[in-house]
C-alpha cells in the first residue's frame, strides 16, 4: 500500500528554500517517492494556517515514506 506525506511549509527565504529543494530530489528518488502536488495558493477554509505552501508526496509504502 502506498504511503503519503503532506508537508505544510512556510517559506521565509526563497534562496535557502531552493537549496533545500535541490537536496530533496535525490532523497525523494532514493526512496521511490514522487511529488503529487505543490500548491503555493493555500486557501484556509476554517481555523488558522500560517503555511505558505502545501506539498503532497507519494511513496511505494509507509515504510519508504518514513525513510
Amino acid at each position: 500500500m502506498s504511503g503519503y506525506v503532506v508537508a505544510l511549509i512556510e517559506i521565509h527565504d526563497a534562496e535557502e528554500y531552493r537549496i533545500y529543494l535541490d537536496g530533496l530530489a535525490p532523497i525523494l528518488a532514493r526512496h521511490g517517492g514522487q511529488m503529487l502536488a505543490v500548491d503555493p495558493r493555500i486557501e484556509t477554509i476554517d481555523g488558522e494556517w500560517d503555511a505558505t505552501r502545501m506539498v503532497i508526496m507519494k511513496f511505494p509504502s509507509a515504510e519508504a515514506a518514513r525513510g
